[in-house]
């Protein structure tokens, strides 16, 4: 077959089928490269979108915890300031606190049992039902807020499962 074609021929045969498979690969390569480069854009596009959703999401929920912190704090810092009126000094003269309350309260903070009780546990303690109304008073204000950060973390955590779907 070689001998029906001039030398000259054969050589602009070869480099033409070498332009060919050159040409072909290189426009598959081009090819290739703008559908990875596609991608890449719809990912960052779809990843600045949900990133954009993601933010709303934290700032409406923070932005709702916040208020309501503060709604809870200042709830709390009346109530505390209060306890003198609705525990008067009188009330707190004619009730003994003994030291079995103030071990059964200090445990349960603890999460733990106090000691058996004794003789020791029925005397006056020098807590007065001033003081325990008010521990009572910041104790519900910390659980108040806790519970609203709590329910603040599972609606964030809600949203944003919604926003990358």
């Amino acid at each position: 077959m070689l001998a029906y074609f001039k030398t000259y021929e054969f050589f602009i045969i070869v480099i033409a089928l070498l332009l060919s498979v050159i040409g072909i690969w290189g426009f598959g390569k081009w090819e290739f490269h703008e559908g990875v480069q596609s991608q890449i854009i719809k990912y960052k596009t779809t990843a600045l979108v949900t990133q954009a959703k993601g933010e709303a999401v934290t700032t409406k929920v923070v932005t709702r915890y916040l208020t309501h912190i503060q709604v809870i704090h200042d709830a709390g810092t009346t109530i505390i300031k209060k306890v003198p009126i609705y525990v008067t000094h009188k009330d707190t003269s004619r009730c003994v606190v003994n030291n079995g309350f103030v071990q059964l309260w200090n445990g349960a903070n603890k999460m733990q049992l106090p000691p058996s009780t004794s003789s020791v546990n029925e005397e006056a303690s020098p807590v007065v039902l001033t003081d325990i109304a008010a521990q009572h008073a910041i104790e519900s204000n910390l659980y108040w807020q806790q519970y609203e950060q709590l329910k603040a973390l599972q609606d964030w955590v809600t949203q944003e499962q919604k926003a990358y779907k």
